[in-house]
């Protein structure tokens, strides 16, 4: 698998896997990746609009944070805290979608 550098999604920078199109996965990848789908988009949607406040922008964001994983799926699969480090994919994307507001620095003088 060709590598290509970029940021990960804890904003280091890492060789990013070339993305292997989920077709060509073997049959228990497939269902690893759509039985994890089905048992935390609920728990992800309810996280991402108590965050953003919007039914669209969470799904938009959970929609996103679900993309980004599939194209990590066979990579999560060897890691240690696959759900730790879907939970930082998620919290990035709503990141992504909602930054958080520049905090004034104070005046001196």
């Amino acid at each position: 698998m060709s590598s290509e550098q970029g940021t990960d999604d804890t904003g280091g920078v890492v060789g990013t896997p070339r993305v292997v199109p989920i077709d060509q996965w073997d049959v228990a990848a497939q269902m690893s990746y759509w039985a994890f789908h089905q048992q935390r988009r609920i728990d992800y949607m309810r996280y991402a609009y108590l965050q953003l406040g919007s039914d669209a922008d969470a799904e938009e964001a959970v929609d996103l944070a679900f993309d980004r994983m599939m194209d990590r799926w066979l990579d999560m699969l060897q890691m240690e805290n696959l759900e730790g480090y879907a939970w930082t994919i998620l919290k990035r994307r709503i990141i992504d979608m909602h930054p958080a507001p520049a905090t004034a620095t104070p005046a001196t003088t």
